[in-house]
């Protein structure tokens, strides 16, 4: 069985210890679970009168993910710090050594690593990788009053998806919500998969309060709250309120086709766009605010 879809194959004759293989296709035209099996074997007499079926294999899921895309800045709402992870940024001070430079004038002589500076009589500096904390809050409100149509839903949970696996991705330390449920995944393949399963609750006309409570309690350094064209971000009282939290906030509202703009209200950064093939550039340009 697929989902609710009975599949007959016919078997052939075979002599014992035989084995036969089949190949079914199916098609999935949007993210979704698909659920496959039971399979089962059935036996009987040739006129009917007789059927036994005996299950082979219990169902199984197969999820079919959302789209996403690549994203590449590891700075958005990242602190220096002792403990968290080298993000490839050059620095003259940290705690993971990275290799040696020539000399400029205006480094720190404290920096200069003699015994390869006397082995080839230059001054080397020693450089480091940037150590950073990076904690990241991700929401995506459910309310489908707060969108237009099912394809700003669908565009709202890719951008969602593309962040989040970027986060797991890079090691970034990851508290996600969807609506009121929390999403614990240990590894990207474990949030796509949840994100496959993510469908609009019942209007409430209130869907991330929930989730910006929880984030509230939860100690980021960035927060990120996707929601829907219905949204006023400048007029939306619960996101603006949250500002008043350390780290950075970030509100992106999805609009199916518009171009996409990113501005500062407050402490807040608010981005609109209107395409995922948006998102990588807007979020190198919110990674540098």
């Amino acid at each position: 069985m697929i989902d609710d879809s009975r599949e007959a194959l016919t078997l052939p004759s075979m002599q014992a210890g035989g084995a036969a293989t089949f190949a079914l296709s199916c098609v999935a035209s949007a993210r979704t679970v698909l659920m496959i099996g039971p399979v089962m074997i059935g036996t009987g007499d040739p006129l009917g009168f007789c059927t036994h079926e005996h299950v082979l294999a219990e169902p199984q899921p197969v999820y079919v993910h959302p789209s996403v895309v690549p994203l590449r800045s590891r700075r958005c709402g990242a602190s220096y710090g002792t403990e968290g992870v080298a993000d490839g940024t050059m620095a003259d001070d940290d705690f993971d050594f990275h290799g040696l430079r020539d000399y400029v004038p205006g480094d720190d002589l404290r920096q200069v690593h003699w015994p390869s500076s006397s082995r080839t009589g230059t001054l080397m500096i020693r450089q480091y990788e940037a150590v950073r904390h990076m904690h990241t809050g991700l929401a995506i409100d459910l309310d489908p009053q707060g969108y237009a149509g099912r394809q700003e839903f669908e565009l709202a949970i890719s951008c969602y998806a593309s962040i989040g696996a970027h986060c797991l991705r890079i090691r970034q330390s990851l508290v996600a919500y969807a609506g009121d449920r929390r999403i614990d995944a240990p590894h990207t393949t474990a949030l796509l998969n949840a994100c496959s399963a993510i469908e609009p609750l019942a209007p409430s006309g209130d869907g991330m309060s929930y989730a910006i409570h929880a984030l509230s309690r939860v100690q980021c350094s960035c927060r990120i709250f996707i929601v829907g064209s219905a949204w006023d971000i400048a007029g939306a009282s619960p996101l603006t309120q949250s500002t008043a939290h350390d780290g950075v906030l970030i509100a992106i509202r999805v609009e199916d086709g518009a171009a996409w703009n990113v501005r500062r209200i407050g402490r807040m950064v608010s981005v609109t766009m209107g395409a995922l093939d948006d998102l990588p550039l807007v979020w190198e340009v919110i990674s540098w605010r």
